[in-house]
């Protein structure tokens, strides 16, 4: 999706993560990222894309920060974590996290394991069989609800 912008996008990217020390690695396919560019072009929609999930990432760690209140680490699921928009964040607000990503998409999953170097689970769009095999302290689900068939919501 992104193949005719992607190193302008990803040179764009360079710059808001390097303020933060965070990775700036972009899969083509991410589409929030594409349907930002499509709404309000290629400058908004990177900075959107960063600012934004920062601040929820803010908004996560807080929650964490107020039910965790010790120094102790923190197993931290982040489901349906599509393209790490908000995870790369977290690590910069609580050292604590333990991350592990899952999402139902194989490339994303890929790109999280190869290129960001995450524990990312492959889960699957029937939920009773999905298997994670960890203990999670705290799970957050951001951008699912509002894309899912409404027949899971009858399950």
């Amino acid at each position: 999706m992104l193949a005719e912008t992607y190193n302008e996008v990803t040179e764009l990217a360079k710059i808001h993560c390097a303020e933060w020390g965070i990775p700036h690695h972009l899969h083509e396919d991410d589409y929030i990222l594409q349907y930002g560019i499509d709404r309000l072009g290629i400058e908004s929609a990177v900075h959107s894309y960063f600012h934004a999930a920062r601040h929820e990432a803010s908004m996560i760690t807080s929650s964490i920060s107020h039910f965790f209140p010790d120094n102790s680490r923190i197993k931290v699921l982040d489901f349906a974590s599509g393209y790490k928009r908000i995870a790369r964040h977290l690590n910069y607000f609580d050292k604590r996290i333990d991350l592990f990503e899952a999402d139902i998409h194989p490339e994303a999953v890929s790109f999280m394991n190869d290129r960001l170097e995450l524990s990312t689970h492959l889960s699957n769009v029937s939920p009773e069989v999905s298997e994670f095999g960890k203990d999670y302290d705290f799970i957050y689900v951001l951008s699912l609800f509002s894309h899912i068939p409404d027949d899971l919501f009858e399950r």
